[in-house]
């Protein structure tokens, strides 16, 4: 039982020993985490994608500009939409306005950059179709996130692009590059590591680290948030996440658009992955560079971190019926 549900497990360890011990992972903290994990992690992440995805499927998937412009009309369009409404249906509940100002931000951010990826490839989706717009989302979310921030709560300012591209070109693109050069010059040592480690549970393991990383970075922030806040909060995003990925999956799914798109199970998995994920990695900037000097900065993110928390533990129980699904005969 154990072995099977490790991650959960793991992601249950991570956040207590996060709270127990915050100084160890956070940001400036005695790993220096920023730098270890936020771009270690990741950059492990996608590099072993470059050693695992063909040449010729990512090109293939780069192509098919139709599916980044469904899985980005979702992403940064539908999803800030109905996340603006709920917000909106909250402004005169018990819940901290702030709390509720966070919730709008979460909601316009693009799809997160490591989960998706490991999650479709460990369902048997297009882990390339996941990979390529990972990139793309977090490349015009810096420019459509503040905008839809400017429309809904009156907030401007630069997001920064500078620090975004850099890390994404860190992170991503180079060790994607690496991986795939590693895989045209060595492809029998890279097929005998792959026999011999679990590329898939690596993957996983950094999700975990990446969790703790952020975890650690809250609870150091040391928020007072009242419960009658908080705890209806936390049900609202789980609702959110789960409402967003059955929406993502039904409509990739949903004849006339699998027709129209050409959609198929594995391109579904994607769909929900990076339809219904919410980035850290722009977020965070943004909500310093527009909430740096307001008091509640800390519960102005306090919706994003609850949210990626909710896509990594509900995201990963996806999994094996996600598998299962995609193995099974089409209709």
């Amino acid at each position: 039982l154990i072995c099977e549900h490790w991650f959960i497990l793991g992601l249950g360890f991570a956040i207590g020993f996060a709270a127990a011990v915050p100084d160890f992972g956070r940001k400036g903290g005695w790993i220096e985490a920023q730098w270890s994990i936020k771009y270690g992690a990741v950059i492990i992440i996608f590099f072993l994608s470059g050693l695992s995805l063909k040449t010729r499927a990512l090109l293939n998937v780069m192509a098919r500009l139709h599916v980044h412009l469904f899985i980005q009309f979702l992403c940064l369009v539908l999803t800030p939409a109905i996340g603006y409404g709920v917000a909106r249906a909250l402004t005169e509940s018990s819940i901290n306005p702030s709390l509720v100002n966070g919730l709008v931000v979460a909601m316009t951010m693009p799809t997160t950059i490591s989960t998706n990826v490991v999650f479709t490839k460990q369902s048997g989706g297009n882990e390339a179709a996941a990979l390529v717009n990972a990139v793309i989302g977090n490349i015009i979310g810096i420019f459509i996130s503040p905008g839809w921030l400017y429309l809904y709560l009156g907030k401007s300012g630069q997001a920064p692009y500078a620090d975004v591209i850099k890390q994404l070109a860190v992170t991503i693109i180079a060790p994607l590059i690496v991986g795939q050069l590693v895989q045209y010059v060595f492809p029998n040592h890279v097929k005998k590591a792959q026999e011999k480690v679990n590329f898939g549970k690596v993957g996983n393991l950094m999700i975990i680290l990446l969790v703790w990383n952020t975890f650690c970075d809250t609870f150091h922030r040391d928020i007072h948030l009242d419960a009658k806040s908080w705890v209806p909060m936390l049900f609202i995003e789980i609702g959110l996440f789960l409402f967003f990925s059955t929406m993502c999956l039904a409509l990739a799914t949903f004849v006339p658009i699998k027709r129209i798109f050409n959609f198929d199970k594995s391109d579904a998995v994607a769909v929900l992955m990076c339809g219904s994920t919410k980035t850290l990695a722009l977020g965070m900037p943004l909500i310093t560079v527009l909430y740096g000097k307001n008091a509640n900065v800390g519960i102005i993110s306090l919706p994003l971190i609850i949210y990626h928390a909710s896509q990594c533990l509900i995201g990963s129980l996806y999994i094996k019926q996600l598998k299962e699904w995609v193995k099974g005969p089409s209709p």
